[in-house]
């Protein structure tokens, strides 16, 4: 699941991958934001929110 969204060449707003993967919109966030600091953590960033 956190493939599909990330190799969608397309933009799309959050609101329309979560509702199209019957997630709900809370928890699309939190995937949202693990998955990001995951990458940032293998690529050796910092995150600022």
């Amino acid at each position: 699941m956190q493939r599909e969204i990330i190799n969608e060449g397309e933009s799309v707003c959050d609101y329309m991958v979560y509702s199209e993967i019957g997630m709900a919109e809370r928890i699309y966030h939190r995937w949202k934001f693990r998955a990001i600091s995951n990458l940032a953590f293998a690529l050796k960033l910092e995150i600022k929110k």
